[in-house]
C-alpha cells in the first residue's frame, strides 16, 4: 500500500470517526455510512491542512473515490 493510500485512509477515517480497517482501497466516498456534504467538507479542510493550500473547487468536486484523496495527496 502506498503512503498516499494509507495517508487517505488516516484522514476519511478521521473525517468519518471511523475505524481505518473499515475503508477499503476501492471505497467510494457516497458509499460509506454516514457520508454527507458536511463529511466531504471535513474531509476537504484535513487535506488542506495536510497539504498546506486551498484546493480548487474542481479538485473538490473530483473526490468521490479514496483513490481520488490518495492521488491527490501524492500529487501535492
Amino acid at each position: 500500500m502506498s503512503a498516499a493510500m494509507t495517508g487517505a485512509r488516516r484522514l476519511l477515517a478521521q473525517a468519518l470517526e471511523i475505524d481505518e480497517d473499515g475503508i477499503a482501497d476501492d471505497t467510494v466516498l457516497e458509499s460509506l455510512k454516514g457520508w454527507d456534504s458536511i463529511v466531504h467538507l471535513r474531509v476537504v479542510l484535513a487535506i488542506e491542512s495536510a497539504i498546506g493550500a486551498e484546493l480548487p473547487t474542481e479538485e473538490i468536486l473530483d473526490l468521490k473515490a479514496l483513490e481520488d484523496i490518495a492521488r491527490l495527496l501524492d500529487s501535492k
